[in-house]
């Protein structure tokens, strides 16, 4: 299990990123600099293999891999690439959990977490565990999803940063009101048109909540990479 618990090292930094289908969702992930693009701990649940990782589709070479980045003492990117089932999805939780170390910081990202969730309800077991715990033994939980009203509200209770983008119009009070964003922020928000270059306003756009602090915007342009942050 994890091992050398020092709560006092690490600050809970876990974050929710939520927003409609094409809003950029997986981009932020990648260009926003949440996960370092080289030199950390990374394991990603990553069906779509939507970031650049080593990807794996079989229990046993997942497994074996992670557990040999893991002794190497260096950094590194797994991910799982294999099937969508939710017992699937507790196995490589129960797999991160094992290999989570408190003198190090380990990045957990999964992607798409409504697909694996059980409800809106309280997480449980090994979820519940890597939420509520994670944090002292290093871990960085990371969950990404376009369906916010169909996950566990613990991932809302325990991400202190929420990345909100566009919004389907039945999720919109549901996020204002479980993230403190107004729904007028939101709906000020663009959705990026993959069809137009990118120019002034046609880039992907985010509303950054964090607590205690006041909302702040962030745009992303797709293909040079380039981040702003206006004000809201």
């Amino acid at each position: 299990m994890a091992i050398n618990e020092r709560p006092q090292d690490w600050d809970n930094q876990h974050t929710l990123i939520m927003m409609r289908s094409g809003g950029g969702k997986s981009l932020y992930l990648r260009q926003s600099g949440l996960i370092p693009s080289r030199g950390v701990r990374a394991v990603f649940w990553d069906i779509d293999k939507d970031h650049d990782c080593h990807h794996y589709s079989n229990r046993s070479d997942f497994l074996k891999a992670l557990i040999r980045a893991h002794k190497s003492g260096r950094g590194f990117r797994i991910g799982w690439g294999g099937d969508n089932e939710r017992k699937t999805y507790e196995w490589f939780l129960q797999c991160v959990w094992e290999i989570l170390d408190g003198t190090k910081l380990t990045y957990i990202a999964v992607e798409e977490a409504a697909d694996v969730s059980e409800g809106a309800g309280s997480a449980r077991g090994i979820e519940r565990t890597m939420l509520n715990r994670s944090r002292k033994y290093g871990g960085r939980f990371i969950a990404v999803t376009q369906r916010p009203q169909e996950i566990s509200k613990t991932v809302f209770s325990a991400s202190v940063r929420h990345i909100v983008g566009v919004q389907s119009r039945k999720d919109l009070k549901y996020v204002s009101d479980n993230t403190g964003v107004a729904q007028s922020a939101v709906l000020a928000l663009s959705k990026y048109d993959n069809t137009r270059p990118d120019s002034d306003q046609n880039c992907c756009q985010y509303v950054i909540a964090e607590d205690s602090e006041e909302p702040t915007r962030l745009n992303i342009w797709p293909k040079s990479g380039k981040v702003t942050r206006p004000s809201l």
